[in-house]
Formats: C-alpha cells, structure tokens, sequence
C-alpha cells in the first residue's frame, strides 16, 4: 500500500461536487472504548461499563481517563490509524474513491464494500448513506434520494439550525438535489437562475435571508456598522446583507453551468 491517507485525522477531498454517485459513510462503532480494548488499553470489564453508559457521560468520562496519559492518547491515536488503514487496504479502496476521512469514519464513492470487519473489536458499519454532494463554502450539502426515500445532511453546522431553513433555503437545496439527479440540466439551471433573482430583489418570504451558516442569523447594515438579529420584521428586509445565501446560489448556477457546457 503506497497511499498514507489513513493516516490523515481529517480529510476532504477536492471535488467541488458529486452528483448521482453511491457516496457511503462507515464509522467505527462505540470508536474510543473499540479501539482503546482493541489494543489492550483496556479490559473486557471496562469495555463493558462504558458501553452501557449514555454516550455523552461515557464520552466525558473517557474524555477524563485520557487527559494527561501520553500512553493512552497515543495508543487511541495509533489504533485509529490502524483500522483505517485496515478496513482502506481490505477494501482496496483508491485515493480518488474517498470524500471524507473522519478519526473514526471514512466516506467512500462509488466503491463497494464488503469488508467491515477489521479486527475482533472494531467494525466499520454503514451509518450513512448519500447520491449526491455539493460542496457551498463552508457548509457541505449532502444529499439522498433513491426515488423511494428523501434525505440531506448539512455538514459544517449544527442539526439545530435546520429547522430555521426548512422551508427555505433547505427547501431550495432539496429541490435542487432532485433535480439534479433526475432532471435536465437546462431546467435546473432555469429554476436556479429564477430563484437567484428573486433573492436579490427580495421577493422570497424572510426567512430565505437568514444566514445558511454557523451564525444562523440575519445580517443587517446600518450603514455604519453590522450585526447580526435572531429576528426581525419583514420591514427591514432592505437593511439585511444578502451575501453569504446569494453566493450559495450562485455556486450551484455555476456548478450546473459547468454540468451543461463541459460534462460529456
């Protein structure tokens, strides 16, 4: 095996986007605690008192067991390496046929497989399954549709923030997502440019206006400084700073522009 990228913690890969791909997350389960008992860091006892914590008292309580013990970190930190390298070498997984590398997950594109099992502790199980990726700036859309079941993650940003976008630029994005993947180029591109437009001269209900971001917020000028407001009233809408959702939906128009003039 000539690759090292099992040994990176955290890895994107460099592809602006993805569409109509089989793109799948495998993460290793209870990840410390397997690692840590795979490696003999501890004892079947231990294993077992952990594992039937609630995760977030077992993950403060390793969090605890760690600090300040060079020999149980680094031997968590060489045990990820490891399985990583394992279940990649396994699975003859390439390079190019990985979108993410998290600590204790590894993403993979358009690559079947079929060996989880790396060791007698640790298992990389599915936990994630997606069609298509769209990377927007600081916040990765991924999407899922089969044509049975519908599904998105925004990774980049908390859970919480979804349901402030829902039935706005989440509800763009969705449709965006579908119609990639089953629609023609052109049409998208229409339905993108329309919506683009209507943004800017802000035509959309509000909430189209609240920052896709960590902020999660409007972001208004007064002309002399900015802030941002958890919520205000549709009669400002022409102080508020509309940059950061426009280029998002301009990345798409691009991204689908690229689709129509240069994909074979």
């Amino acid at each position: 095996m000539n690759s090292t990228i099992f040994e990176k913690d955290r890895y994107i890969a460099p592809f602006d986007y993805l569409i109509s791909k089989d793109i799948r997350e495998y993460d290793i389960s209870k990840g410390n605690i397997s690692v840590l008992l795979d490696n003999g860091l501890i004892t079947d006892k231990e294993y077992e008192y952990y594992f039937n914590l609630p995760k977030k008292e077992r993950e403060i309580k390793i969090g605890l067991r760690l600090r300040g013990n060079d020999n149980l970190i680094n031997g968590l930190s060489e045990g990820f390496r490891s399985a990583r390298r394992e279940f990649i070498l396994n699975n003859d997984i390439q390079d190019y046929e990985i979108l993410y590398i998290d600590k204790d997950s590894i993403t993979t594109i358009d690559h079947p497989v079929y060996n989880t099992q790396v060791s007698d502790h640790i298992d990389f199980r599915e936990k994630n399954k997606y069609t298509s990726f769209y990377r927007l700036g600081g916040i990765d859309f991924l999407y899922f549709n089969d044509t049975f079941t519908e599904d998105f993650r925004l990774k980049g940003v908390s859970k919480n923030i979804i349901p402030f976008h829902k039935d706005f630029m989440i509800d763009f994005l969705l449709s965006v997502g579908f119609m990639g993947q089953f629609m023609e180029r052109v049409e998208v591109i229409n339905m993108i440019k329309n919506t683009y437009l209507s943004y800017i001269h802000k035509m959309l209900p509000l909430g189209f206006y609240r920052e896709l971001n960590g902020y999660n917020s409007f972001k208004l000028y007064t002309g002399y400084d900015t802030y941002y407001a958890n919520n205000i009233e549709s009669k400002y809408i022409d102080s508020i700073d509309i940059s950061w959702n426009a280029n998002i939906i301009r990345t798409l128009y691009k991204i689908f522009m690229d689709e129509y003039f240069y994909t074979p």
